[in-house]
């Protein structure tokens, strides 16, 4: 799935290893029929320039590399008994939001929390939407179902110009204005830890900084404009060490003492999707994307002329063994 705006327009992956090549629109005549907008096509290239692979400690230059475990660890002695603001990104899959808010709400003792994510954008009458979020309908519904309050992010920016906040938790590093002017406002936050999929001005501003893998390095599920849930499948594992955002609840509540007890994007949902009502009678394992024609046999998706992907750079197709006379006769 796209996600690069609320439509969550259905896609192939092409990707070689962990390299992302190309975004292709799947058919599907709820959502996106068999189109995808240029911007969704070229969206591919984020998963694989500037990712956040290995945790990080310190601020900008000062900042060193560490292992997850010991990230995990510190930010859980961090976190413990502090009065912490968090803020959540509703760019995340619906088993990271609710492993998240489950955190926060039971394990720090936040009744509500701040939404931040992309700026609003342009749209068209076709498949773009101004909402450059791809899951706000699934955060709002997760949200009222643990009863977490969502405040809007203008009220975030006028705590930290008041200077209320001393511990922000970020759950993504995307804010809707200015990232620069918003790292202006975080002058009187004593400690800011950030769960970033993509290095950017946030991060480099962070005392702390976990990787989250992206949404083709995970299962999952996300919720369009229109309310329709759609099942993701994972193209490849997450790179580095990164981890998906609902694994770094799980293991941070486990710092708090809290057990979130979910080895899988799978078994988040079937934990705590019961307190969505919008989620709840959702068939996470019957809505997986595949294209079969029958138990066990996959068929791959095809190119205009038929070919899979990656196969016409091998040059002209051949019929039983026998390579095509180019146009020219040669």
């Amino acid at each position: 799935m796209c996600t690069g705006c609320s439509r969550g327009c259905n896609i192939n992956v092409d990707f070689m290893g962990q390299d992302t090549y190309r975004f292709r629109p799947r058919e599907n005549e709820a959502v996106n029929k068999s189109w995808m907008c240029d911007q969704g096509r070229l969206s591919y290239k984020q998963l694989n320039q500037k990712r956040v692979q290995q945790p990080l400690v310190g601020k900008g230059a000062e900042a060193k590399e560490a292992h997850f475990v010991d990230v995990v660890k510190l930010l859980g002695a961090k976190l413990k008994g502090a009065q912490v603001a968090v803020a959540v990104s509703p760019t995340f899959s619906n088993e990271d939001l609710m492993a998240a808010l489950a955190f926060v709400r039971d394990g720090l003792s936040v009744k509500s929390v701040y939404v931040t994510g992309r700026p609003q954008g342009q749209a068209d009458k076709l498949l773009v939407t101004a909402d450059k979020n791809p899951n706000r309908k699934g955060l709002e519904w997760i949200a009222k179902g643990f009863g977490v309050e969502l405040k809007p992010f203008s009220e975030l920016t006028a705590a930290l110009d008041k200077g209320s906040i001393k511990n922000l938790l970020a759950l993504g590093a995307d804010v809707p204005e200015d990232q620069a002017e918003f790292v202006k406002r975080l002058s009187g936050v004593e400690h800011f830890a950030v769960v970033a999929t993509n290095e950017n001005t946030l991060t480099a501003a962070a005392n702390l900084v976990i990787g989250a893998s992206a949404h083709v390095e995970d299962e999952g599920t996300f919720t369009q404009e229109a309310g329709i849930t759609q099942r993701v499948r994972r193209a490849y594992p997450p790179k580095g060490d990164s981890h998906p955002l609902w694994k770094c609840a799980v293991e941070l509540a486990k710092e708090l003492g809290l057990e979130l007890k979910a080895g899988s994007s799978r078994e988040v949902f079937k934990l705590l999707a019961a307190s969505v009502p919008e989620l709840k009678d959702y068939a996470w394992d019957k809505n997986a994307p595949m294209n079969q024609t029958r138990p066990g046999i996959s068929t791959m998706a095809s190119g205009a002329d038929g070919r899979p992907p990656g196969w016409r750079e091998q040059g002209a197709p051949s019929i039983r063994g026998l390579t095509l006379p180019s146009p020219s006769g040669t």
